[in-house]
């Protein structure tokens, strides 16, 4: 291979790694929009359009924390608790310190009857941050 050959594979080499590092830019402002969009969708309770770009999301980024724990939401807003369960349970795989979805799978197995679990994710919950929200469902736990 010749000098002039080497550098063509360079140039290429290089241009290949740019257009990786761009189309990576471009799919994380897609999602950044397409969240966006989800949750404008969610708090406007349409639940059933938030899920659709929820999941069109992790077609495109199968591990994204938040997506799993938002959809978990939405199933048990729809009361598909056993699906929420799931769903909270595979974020918290991904990101083990997410609060916000210890409290909502502890919601969500308080809702199921599975108080104990539900206990157990409430103080998992205050481990990582103290928060008014885990405490007071924790109380309303005990209490039942």
């Amino acid at each position: 291979m010749n000098r002039a050959e080497k550098r063509r594979q360079r140039n290429l080499a290089g241009q290949a790694a740019r257009n990786k590092k761009a189309s990576t830019r471009q799919l994380g402002l897609i999602i950044e929009q397409s969240m966006d969009l989800a949750m404008r969708h969610h708090t406007a309770g349409r639940l059933s359009k938030a899920g659709s770009v929820y999941r069109g999301i992790l077609k495109a980024n199968p591990d994204h924390p938040v997506v799993l724990h938002l959809l978990g939401v939405i199933e048990h807003q729809k009361g598909e608790n056993d699906v929420a369960v799931d769903l909270i349970k595979q974020a918290l795989s991904v990101n083990p310190d997410y609060l916000e979805a210890h409290c909502n799978l502890g919601s969500v197995l308080k809702e199921l009857g599975k108080l104990d679990a539900a206990a157990a994710s409430f103080h998992r919950a205050l481990s990582i941050r103290p928060d008014a929200n885990a405490y007071n469902n924790l109380g309303i736990t005990y209490a039942e």
